[in-house]
């Protein structure tokens, strides 16, 4: 069973080469894969409805890398660095951090957690990020909201595109466009 799990992820770190790039792209080519989990976009299961606005909030992490331990993070930083590859993200998935009750964020919008489905072996790298991201319908709405939760370290995002982040910018324009 095991066998399958691992010829699973290989097959898995190989279809993930074609859409990463950098850092991340060079450590799943690298010997050492055995220590990698998986990529963050592996993990997260997204409705439809949801997919356009979730890929442009995540748009960093979704190449984030999963590994079990701080030690096997440094260890693959330490490659990229030797071979002068680029820089990589990395989520423990034996993370400890305190995870803060924003249940009371719903009245703001909906939570990210309880819009996506985070698959259990990393629940634990990935719901503290999920966990601070509200979704309103409208920029209005997200203003309003953002104004009222500073200080709950939140990032707003809206159906149409925006995002209010927690350092105190605003992303916006055509997420389709290179230029």
């Amino acid at each position: 069973m095991e066998d399958q799990s691992r010829l699973k992820s290989l097959l898995e770190i190989e279809e993930n080469l074609k859409w990463t790039k950098g850092g991340t792209q060079a450590v799943l080519k690298s010997e050492g894969t055995q220590k990698i989990i998986g990529l963050v976009a592996n993990f997260i299961t997204v409705p439809k409805l949801y997919e356009n606005i979730v890929e442009k909030i995540l748009q960093n992490q979704l190449q984030g890398i999963i590994v079990e331990s701080p030690q096997d993070a440094k260890e693959l930083c330490e490659k990229l660095h030797a071979q002068n590859k680029g820089t990589a993200r990395f989520f423990l998935n034996n993370n400890k951090t305190q995870i803060s009750d924003n249940e009371n964020l719903t009245s703001f919008g909906k939570n990210l957690c309880t819009l996506v489905s985070i698959h259990k072996e990393a629940e634990t790298a990935l719901k503290p990020m999920l966990n601070n991201i509200v979704l309103c319908e409208n920029y209005e709405q997200a203003i309003q909201n953002w104004e009222s939760c500073k200080n709950n370290s939140v990032t707003i995002a809206t159906n149409d595109g925006y995002i209010l982040t927690v350092d105190g910018s605003i992303i916006g324009g055509n997420f389709n466009s290179s230029g």
